[in-house]
């Protein structure tokens, strides 16, 4: 598999798809972006010889590749001081580990439940004629392996909420101390980190996919019981600034 261009693959909806692509943006860093289809994003890591089917992947023009979006956001930050993509790591991680899958689950089992079809049009944004038509053909074969695979449903929704709600407050309490960003006055790659995850349960208007779509009502309801948080009102000034 040869090609003389950087290209990202990934899932539009996905959150840390989000945290990869706005890194190299914000590094500068010139490339292509191929949405996939659910399913073929194994396809490709076996092509590439990678253990993990994961997204996000990034090809580089010499054919290198970088799986996952720390480690891609690890490659960003080698090519500028911005201060995004610089800060403590300890924190992303904690973030990736206490909001990722938390938030993925909630979001999913409240489209499900509210309508699946709107779904299928989040997975549907960027794909080529071709592979849109392709999901549209297999779209309940998918949504089947999602809530089997994910174990998706009103008790794994309520079981995120909770824990994206604990890591909520500890996230308010760092900034107890008045402090704008979660290392003090300037935004670092921790921020970047909390942006990008809980995007995808704020939707914020400056997000290059999710403001053409509706929340889910339980959605919108979590959305605004939780908008005067200091770390919901942080990651709104974040995409405001820097998106």
């Amino acid at each position: 598999m040869t090609d003389n261009r950087n290209v990202l693959f990934s899932f539009s909806i996905s959150h840390f798809c989000e945290k990869a692509r706005w890194a190299l943006e914000l590094a500068g860093i010139d490339y292509t972006e191929t949405t996939m289809i659910p399913g073929k994003n194994a396809r490709l890591a076996k092509r590439l010889n990678l253990a993990q089917r994961t997204l996000p992947i990034f090809r580089l023009e010499d054919g290198s590749v970088i799986q996952e979006a720390a480690q891609i956001t690890d490659f960003a930050a080698e090519q500028t001081e911005h201060t995004l993509l610089h800060g403590s790591c300890d924190i992303e991680k904690r973030l990736e580990l206490n909001l990722g899958g938390p938030i993925a689950f909630l979001f999913y089992s409240a489209v499900i439940a509210d309508n699946p079809q709107d779904l299928r049009s989040v997975f549907r944004d960027g794909l080529s004629i071709g592979s849109s038509t392709l999901l549209y053909a297999i779209w309940p074969m998918v949504l089947r392996a999602m809530i089997s695979g994910m174990q998706l449903g009103p008790k794994q929704a309520i079981e995120s909420q909770n824990k994206i709600l604990s890591e909520l407050d500890w996230l308010d309490h760092q900034f107890s101390d008045g402090r704008k960003f979660l290392a003090g006055d300037a935004p670092g790659r921790e921020d970047l980190t909390a942006a990008a995850l809980l995007a995808l349960l704020i939707f914020p208007k400056e997000h290059p996919t999710y403001r053409r779509f509706k929340l889910p009502d339980t959605l919108e309801d979590f959305r605004a019981k939780n908008s005067d948080r200091a770390s919901i009102v942080m990651i709104n000034r974040l995409y405001r600034d820097y998106r």
